[in-house]
């Protein structure tokens, strides 16, 4: 670096107050001093953002006004009420187990769990037989097999619900997500919710973890995944 350059480099760093090397990129013509500003500031933003509690990766995103800051908080209190993400899902958590498929139109499936996708899960029946691809969206829940006699004793029926003859959701109008104020409700109080099935059927337990996509909720020692796309639209759910 030449005596000038760094003459015009300290200059500028003094008048700005960013630091030197940043300084040196300015007077090269690599950055533009309202860039570099605009970036310190939003690193500070950041950071007294980190300072007062809130998580790295969603200071961030506030810092840089791609995330609204309440929106930010009361995302971080469903991550702090259920040590888990609004967009988490446990069920590849059990491939390589055995597990209980609710189907829609098939009923219970049990078999092992190979392999999760985006779009389906392989199981392989009866443990070891030849196995078989379930696209997701014709699930209902899940569970591991073990707790069958648990899941079985929460499980119930609505008849108004069987008699609109309901599938599987097939476009996301259909679809009923839970919002975030509902999912820091349910993830602090655990109330006992009876989710509806768009088939009539329905099952009873307690909300431990809330994301966009399923609710994961104990039925006695039983932990179930409920899908959320399963669920009935209109009426998603009753508390008990």
């Amino acid at each position: 670096m030449s005596l000038e350059e760094r003459t015009k480099a300290a200059d500028v760093a003094k008048r700005s107050g960013i630091p030197f090397p940043r300084a040196v990129l300015v007077i090269r013509g690599h950055e533009t001093l309202d860039h570099v500003l605009k970036d310190l500031f939003t690193r500070q933003r950041r950071d007294r953002f980190v300072r007062e509690g809130m998580d790295p990766s969603l200071a961030g995103q506030v810092a840089t006004g791609r995330l609204e800051l309440d929106r930010a908080r009361r995302i971080q209190t469903i991550w702090q009420a259920q040590n888990a993400s609004f967009h988490s899902d446990r069920l590849a958590a059990l491939e390589g187990l055995q597990v209980g498929i609710s189907v829609f139109g098939r009923g219970l499936i049990v078999g092992r769990l190979i392999h999760v996708g985006r779009y389906d899960v392989t199981i392989a029946g009866d443990g070891a037989g030849p196995t078989e691809t379930l696209k997701k969206h014709d699930i209902k829940f899940y569970f591991r097999a073990e707790h069958a006699d648990l899941v079985a004793a929460a499980l119930g029926d609505d008849p108004e619900t069987a008699a609109l003859a309901l599938g599987p959701s097939t476009v996301l109008a259909e679809r009923w997500r839970p919002d975030e104020n509902l999912a820091i409700g349910w993830a602090t109080n655990h109330p006992l919710v009876r989710f509806r099935f768009r088939d009539g059927a329905t099952l009873a337990g307690r909300p431990l973890r809330v994301a966009l996509y399923e609710v994961e909720i104990a039925c006695g020692e039983a932990n179930v995944g409920v899908l959320t796309h399963a669920l009935l639209k209109g009426h998603p759910f009753d508390l008990e």
